[in-house]
């Protein structure tokens, strides 16, 4: 039973803490973390003494498969914990896997080294950004359809995108708007 829960800033997120520090979050119970994620659709994990192994370990209870990200580093030994920003600074608002044939439902995050000062992630809410749109900007998305061209982009690298038995030639396929 999760026992402290609090808002995650002002939209609908929320946080999670651990009742004592490392607190075994693999015995959260998985009915109320998918309630809590339908109703929040942000949920942040505080005090649970998470390593990324342990992390990959709690989102498999809830996710059956996962993007490999060919920009990434790898950080680990299976090559399931990927770093998320190779430099020091700041990462502008961005869909993940925006650009991908794939984007993932969920996105799980773990952080290992926290920074001394600053660091934090920030989350958008895409359906309040909708909403708060003017009705001329939303119509634009509407009417104006966006097509993203990989040019020398190696077709072996397409490969570390396809997850479920897709070929080579359906990535071609999502990539070139015939699906």
């Amino acid at each position: 039973m999760i026992s402290k829960i609090e808002s995650l800033g002002t939209g609908t997120g929320k946080i999670v803490y651990s009742t004592n520090d490392c607190e075994d979050i693999l015995r959260l119970s998985k009915a109320e973390i998918l309630e809590l994620f339908k109703s929040s659709g942000v949920v942040l994990f505080r005090g649970f003494g998470v390593t990324p192994m342990l992390m990959k370990e709690f989102s498999e209870k809830f996710s059956y498969s996962y993007l490999k990200d060919p920009t990434k580093t790898s950080i680990d030994s299976v090559d399931f914990v990927n770093s998320v920003d190779n430099g020091m600074g700041a990462s502008p608002a961005h869909t993940e896997h925006g650009s991908s044939p794939h984007q993932p439902d969920v996105i799980w995050f773990c952080c290992k080294t926290p920074a001394q000062e600053g660091g934090e992630t920030l989350f958008w809410d895409g359906v309040q950004l909708w909403k708060e749109m003017s009705q001329h900007l939303k119509q634009l998305f509407v009417e104006k359809k966006l097509k993203f061209t990989f040019e020398h982009l190696p077709l072996d690298m397409l490969n570390q995108w396809i997850d479920g038995g897709e070929t080579i030639d359906d990535c071609k396929q999502v990539l070139d708007g015939n699906f």
